[in-house]
């Protein structure tokens, strides 16, 4: 695969916006593309190449297409942080968020984290939500706002009460952006210690 034809299958998840809680793959033909991706042929030179990097590539690709269990068998052979952060996510997508604080403070801080913080007001700010019916997620929106570093383990708590409340779609909605820019950071993280080079703008919109 070329890194031309790498970029386009990116750009046909672009404009998709992977849901806090999916209940399937959202696009079968897609994810069998990426599942038949051999990342090696991405590295200009492949004596370069990081294995390891490539297989969290894959993994954040399907995890992105909603692909939990693809995205879950990639990211168990993936022995570093990155690997340990996308196998958090896969289980915090699937509900499993206990599973999910496990894997994620294995992680501890990670590369990503800093400019997750940066931009997470843009999507998050505490006094919007001022409505919200549940006590129990005000106060996780509360606090993960007020962190002044990123803290993944309150995220799992945020995402949990949204998908567990099931009423505020608003706030859903905004979480969900969220988690797609972490998605994105993650993927070109990967992507560039696989391979170098970067192919994404994870702060775009």
């Amino acid at each position: 695969m070329s890194e031309r034809t790498f970029t386009l299958l990116v750009e046909r998840l672009r404009d998709h916006d992977p849901v806090l809680f999916p209940t399937g793959v959202w696009n079968e033909s897609l994810d069998k593309e990426i599942a038949d991706m051999v990342t090696s042929e991405l590295a200009p030179d492949r004596s370069q190449f990081d294995l390891a990097y490539g297989l969290a590539v894959k993994a954040g690709l399907h995890l992105w297409n909603e692909s939990l269990h693809r995205s879950h068998i990639l990211s168990q052979d993936v022995h570093n942080a990155t690997g340990s952060y996308w196998h958090g996510i896969m289980h915090r997508m699937e509900g499993d968020y206990d599973n999910a604080k496990y894997w994620l403070e294995r992680v501890g801080k990670h590369p990503i984290h800093s400019r997750l913080q940066f931009i997470k007001s843009d999507y998050i700010y505490d006094g919007d939500w001022e409505g919200t019916s549940s006590r129990e997620l005000r106060v996780s929106l509360h606090q993960f706002y007020l962190q002044r570093s990123w803290d993944s383990l309150l995220f799992v708590d945020l995402v949990q009460g949204v998908v567990t409340s099931g009423r505020e779609l608003r706030l859903e909605k905004a979480v969900a952006a969220l988690q797609k820019q972490e998605i994105i950071m993650l993927l070109e993280f990967s992507y560039r210690n696989a391979c170098g080079g970067q192919i994404l703008e994870p702060f775009n919109r």
